[in-house]
């Protein structure tokens, strides 16, 4: 799912064309914060805890 949200990212592509002026930009506004969401509860707790406290680490 983490990869299919970053190639929606990048992707030509969309669901709503960036054309038309306002629905282009709020497509992205919705999805991508809702794909990033589902790709960060669809991680293994274990994988999040170690990126955590690597993230700790490094920020002190």
């Amino acid at each position: 799912m983490g990869r299919g949200a970053i190639l929606y990212a990048v992707m030509p592509a969309d669901l709503i064309n960036d054309v038309i002026p306002f629905l282009g930009i709020l497509d992205y506004a919705i999805d991508l914060p809702f794909l990033i969401y589902i790709t960060s509860k669809m991680t293994p707790d274990s994988v999040m805890d170690k990126e955590k406290i690597e993230y700790v680490d490094e920020n002190k």
